[in-house]
């Protein structure tokens, strides 16, 4: 279950993603497309990429469970609204500078999202009801 070689899959896909992201919004802005539109663009297809390579890659399931791309979606969700509270009220109340607060976020989404995935997204067919 929290197999070494998991994490080392769910790492190399995490930083695969990162680097997609930011080589595809730098193309996108690079050949004018505006900063928000790049930005949407380039996450849009990064999300779609963790979602396809963690599950057949880190935790080998099939990707054709609907169930599993709507709990991935909230993940997704949750994982904004954490970054928001971190880098926002965490960061005021703490007096954190945005460096601390960006990488306090950056530390602590993998390992929230590793545990969502884990536990809950590919869980198989036992979110099924």
């Amino acid at each position: 279950m929290w197999s070494a070689g998991r994490i080392a899959r769910f790492a190399g896909v995490g930083a695969f993603v990162a680097l997609l992201y930011v080589s595809l919004f730098l193309l996108l802005v690079a050949n004018g497309l505006s900063h928000p539109f790049a930005n949407a663009f380039a996450f849009f297809i990064a999300v779609v990429a963790q979602y396809c390579l963690q599950a057949v890659f880190t935790f080998r399931q099939e990707i054709k469970n609907l169930y599993q791309v709507v709990r991935f979606s909230l993940m997704i969700l949750i994982g904004l609204v954490t970054s928001y509270v971190i880098t926002g009220p965490i960061a005021s109340l703490m007096a954190l500078t945005p460096l601390i607060s960006s990488v306090s976020t950056a530390i602590v989404l993998p390992v929230q999202n590793f545990i969502f995935m884990q536990f809950w997204v590919f869980v198989g067919d036992a979110g099924k009801r």
